[in-house]
């Protein structure tokens, strides 16, 4: 019976700590289910690796930099893409 009792208490905690990251995810402060992130972070580091490899890697990375740059002057709000 006491097992029952801590996979019930566990499952309770577990709805209310999802529960309380949903409430947070509202108020902006962070990514839990309904909203997704930002891309970039780790990703762009990598890619920053590969463009000082490959040419046609940092063309690309070029071209992001002058999208953002131009997004930014034009008073847009950032893509998901870039």
């Amino acid at each position: 019976m006491s097992v029952v009792v801590w996979l019930a208490g566990g499952a309770a905690i577990l709805a209310a700590l999802d529960q309380l990251l949903l409430w947070a995810e509202r108020n902006g402060w962070v990514y839990w289910r309904k909203t997704k992130g930002r891309r970039g972070g780790i990703g762009d580091a990598f890619f920053r690796v590969q463009a000082s490899v490959d040419p046609r890697a940092e063309q690309v990375l070029e071209a992001k930099q002058t999208k953002k740059r131009e997004d930014r002057a034009a008073g847009d709000p950032p893509s998901i893409n870039s």
